[in-house]
């Protein structure tokens, strides 16, 4: 696939998110009419608004929350669990300690934080997939058109999975092999073995581990 097939490519992939987003805000405004219309100027006000937002607010800091999270292209799907844990934290602590709303408040906020940095030090310290890994081993062919390649792979799958670990054999034709690189970085795949025409003249394979990139 060259630059120019690519280009267009995203440029399809794009287009289609925008007029999606566009069709939402549109809807909105639509609605926001209609419901101006219905219930009169009562719905415009200033204590009409502000009750709004105060309902949505929790959704729109799940939806920052998660848009950090899909930025990085992982996965979180604790989000809820612990916005409910600092939630209740928060009510127990105003309801049955009897503390200040702004104390419950600061509380629910600091669970908040540690479960996050918790989170984060568990992806970019220790190299742990927001998801559980479908494989130990992806092994990726180099150059798959040239002689003698893919059979050295198929042979070093066949030897994997008799040895009882989860392998993967990637293929495919229609990606270029760094696609593939992150593309299984992504996913969490521990070890990555590629192996090339050169790699199968000298009989060695390259070997990278996800977590020291070495």
């Amino acid at each position: 696939m060259n630059s120019q097939d690519k280009s267009k490519k995203s440029g399809a992939l794009r287009r289609p998110a925008k007029s999606n987003s566009l069709g939402i805000l549109i809807i909105l405004l639509a609605m926001c009419l209609l419901l101006t219309i219905a219930v009169g100027k009562k719905f415009l006000s200033a204590s009409n608004l502000i009750s709004v937002i105060r309902q949505f607010s929790f959704y729109g800091i799940l939806a920052i929350g998660m848009c950090m999270v899909i930025i990085t292209a992982g996965i979180d799907l604790s989000v809820g669990s612990v916005f409910a844990l600092a939630g209740v934290l928060s009510c127990m602590a105003i309801t049955k300690w009897h503390l200040p709303v702004f104390v419950g408040v600061l509380i629910g906020l600091a669970v908040g934080v540690l479960m996050g940095y918790f989170n984060g030090v568990c992806v970019t310290l220790l190299k742990l997939p927001p998801m559980i890994a479908p494989y130990q081993t992806v092994i990726l062919p180099i150059a798959a058109h040239k002689g003698g390649v893919m059979e050295k792979c198929e042979e070093a799958f066949a030897a994997l999975k008799a040895a009882g670990i989860r392998v993967k054999l990637d293929d495919r034709d229609n990606v270029s092999p760094g696609w593939k690189f992150n593309e299984w970085e992504l996913k969490g795949v521990p070890v990555r073995v590629e192996m090339g025409p050169r790699d199968i003249e000298n009989g060695v394979a390259t070997v990278m581990r996800r977590d020291t990139f070495e």
